[in-house]
């Protein structure tokens, strides 16, 4: 299902999904997520490591957040 959200580009999941990604309960879907986030922002996560990946999407939803 979240493959598919990427591959429809919803970008109202981005948020959600960065939040997601961060959690320690979703480590078995990081990958999945990174594919969707990919898609959405048209942006590329590091494919080696997981860590570097939630690394990465972590610096993006900073990016992004107003103060």
């Amino acid at each position: 299902i979240i493959r598919t959200v990427g591959d429809l580009r919803f970008e109202k999941a981005t948020k959600p999904l960065l939040s997601m990604m961060q959690k320690e309960k979703y480590k078995d879907i990081v990958l999945d997520m990174n594919y969707a986030l990919a898609k959405i922002t048209k942006k590329k996560a590091p494919k080696d490591d997981i860590r570097v990946i939630k690394r990465f999407w972590n610096a993006h939803n900073l990016t992004k957040t107003t103060i």
